[in-house]
């Protein structure tokens, strides 16, 4: 369900796309015929909503970095021997931005919507002065999926 918020924005983003008087003014000529002639259809070229909506990143993440927690090192077992090589490492708040920024980086080189693993592998920690490890980047990938940020299949992350 929208909420009144939601539906009030959604409207100012449509009248702003439809009052394009400082760009070509087609749309509010249109709109103002529209109305003379008592018609209730407008049609609107998807290549100027597609212009509109430039402003918007499909691969940009950082509108959930308040939501991202930190995913934290296991400790080490109480009686102090060392941590058993199957827990994994985990991966600080900042070293995950720190990917996130790098995974976007490698989709917008690439141009595309999906990245082989070792391709992906090689873009983030290309001019990387601290690299990330597999342990790293599968902890940061399985975290993304988590948050339905990308999907994981066959080595291939998909956006």
């Amino acid at each position: 369900e929208v909420d009144d918020q939601e539906m009030r924005e959604a409207q100012r983003e449509y009248l702003d796309f439809l009052d394009d008087e400082e760009d070509q003014g087609i749309y509010q000529s249109k709109v103002r015929d529209m109305i003379s002639d008592n018609q209730y259809r407008l049609i609107v070229n998807i290549n100027d909503l597609r212009k509109e909506g430039e402003s918007h990143d499909p691969y940009e993440f950082s509108d959930t970095e308040d939501e991202t927690p930190v995913v934290q090192t296991p400790k080490r077992p109480e009686n102090g021997h060392e941590a058993m090589e199957t827990e994994k490492p985990g991966l600080s708040g900042e070293r995950l931005k720190a990917f996130k920024s790098a995974l976007l980086d490698a989709f917008k080189s690439a141009h595309a919507q999906s990245i082989v693993m070792s391709a992906l592998m090689e873009a983030v920690n290309k001019s990387n002065d601290s690299p990330f490890s597999h342990a790293e980047v599968k902890a940061a990938l399985d975290f993304m999926e988590e948050a339905n940020h990308i999907m994981v299949s066959d080595n291939i992350v998909f956006l």
